[in-house]
């Protein structure tokens, strides 16, 4: 379930690079030479997915025989330790590997990408185990899937999740709410998640400034607002609101009731369907599209915890709720989701780079050789700029005239992520029906 509603609550922070977009880490059991070549190709994998930021961009034909053969296009390899578990690193070369992407017709993922915080919590009697289980265990989340993400498996941190206590510290502000000072393995499994995405989410500090802002009503209530307001202190793009619950028997039995009358319904409208087809209503389609995706937002017997998920960046909000069997890789689970939702805004896809246009770009604020040539080479690594040529430069504008694959709004959306770079407003001195308008801003 999604619903987008609007919230005016501006965050003025602006993507960064990604560091290490080229750069695979991967958990390693022991440094044979099978198992360094394992480990060799789904470091490659990973670093395939942070490019493409498509997970099956490894299943391309091209893509597969490049992780094959991982060696060609190998830069450098180490090991690393992190909590006492290791790790096989891997740097590639980042030009060969989007040129086969870009051969094979998959998207490119630009590393200027926003930066999240989360904010999480747990509602419910008893405490998560590691497995899911509901019992007096501490929270454990140990990612189902290592060889992808290098989920740290540290024992230490262990975090009650009723009662918002660890090994040696308490949560004074709210039953549940894990942040840096007491979950420590769920942040340490959010940071590798993360990096094998290729995004940065993180925790609140959760420290005396963190709990005079937010109290046990906003976490519950998901008050997303005062989430964005706290979250200025972290420099952050985006904010995220998870409240995790165990799935109760009285909920069990009102989602089976829901899930009987939604299957009904289904079945209803197919068997109307089937007798009108030759005089089908409009919108009978959809509406039994409708009522399947209804019943597949109903929990299955297997789910034990439903997870509701609030996302802003400060002017729209997403609403989504989910249903999980077991708590294991929810770090990474959530960092998934954030993930798909950057790649399928700022994702580059070959199909929006098969049409090409050209126009002047008009970039002022150009104060020295310095701002020109950083300019020129944040425009260089535009995905969407085929050609780039300096036309003329006139007191602090630079014109360039510029080849651009896909719409010019893709690329002003995308280039503006950069916090050197803003769109001027239509009130200013550029002629926007005649060029690209771009303002370079001082640091």
């Amino acid at each position: 379930m999604m619903l987008t509603i609007l919230v005016f609550v501006g965050m003025n922070a602006q993507a960064s690079s990604v560091a290490d977009i080229n750069l695979g880490r991967v958990m390693i059991e022991e440094q044979s030479m099978s198992a360094q070549r394992q480990a060799g190709r789904d470091a490659m994998r990973q670093v395939f997915t942070k490019l493409s930021g498509m997970p099956s961009s490894a299943e391309a034909p091209a893509i597969r025989a490049a992780i094959n053969n991982f060696e060609r296009y190998l830069i450098s390899s180490s090991y690393l330790t992190l909590n006492d578990q290791l790790f096989f690193e891997a740097r590639f070369n980042e030009d060969a590997l989007i040129s086969l992407l870009r051969n094979e017709g998959l998207s490119i993922w630009p590393n200027l990408r926003p930066s999240a915080m989360l904010w999480i919590s747990y509602e419910g009697e008893g405490h998560i185990g590691a497995t899911g289980s509901v019992s007096n265990q501490g929270f454990s989340d140990k990612a189902n899937n290592a060889d992808s993400t290098g989920t740290n498996n540290d024992p230490r941190g262990t975090f009650d999740l009723e009662s918002g206590k660890d090994d040696s510290q308490t949560n004074s502000l709210a039953e549940g709410w894990l942040n840096q000072n007491n979950a420590f393995e769920f942040s340490q499994s959010l940071a590798q998640a993360s990096f094998a995405r290729g995004v940065n989410v993180n925790l609140p500090l959760g420290d005396l400034i963190d709990s005079m802002a937010i109290n046990e009503f906003d976490l519950k209530s998901q008050n997303i607002r005062k989430f964005l307001l706290q979250s200025t202190r972290y420099n952050v793009e985006y904010v995220i609101s998870a409240v995790i619950k165990p799935i109760t028997e009285k909920d069990r039995a009102q989602y089976n009731q829901e899930r009987e009358f939604l299957a009904q319904q289904a079945a209803l409208e197919k068997l109307l369907l089937n007798e009108q087809s030759r005089d089908r209503l409009p919108g009978d389609g959809e509406q039994q599209a409708s009522a399947e995706a209804e019943l597949k937002q109903v929990p299955g017997d297997e789910d034990k915890f439903s997870l509701e998920i609030v996302s802003s960046n400060g002017s729209e909000v997403s609403v989504q709720r989910h249903y999980l069997p077991t708590v294991d890789g929810l770090a990474e689970y959530i960092v998934n989701l954030y993930a798909d939702n950057l790649v399928q805004q700022y994702a580059v896809d070959a199909v929006s780079l098969a049409s090409e246009t050209a126009g002047v770009l008009q970039l002022q604020g150009i104060q020295s050789i310095t701002d020109y040539n950083q300019a020129l080479a944040l425009l260089e690594e535009m995905p969407q700029v085929s050609e780039l040529s300096l036309r003329s430069l006139e007191g602090k504008t630079a014109y360039f005239s510029v080849g651009l694959k896909g719409d010019i709004d893709s690329f002003i959306s995308l280039i503006s992520l950069d916090d050197r770079v803003s769109v001027p407003p239509v009130s200013s001195n550029f002629s926007q029906d005649s060029y690209i308008p771009l303002l370079w801003k001082q640091p």
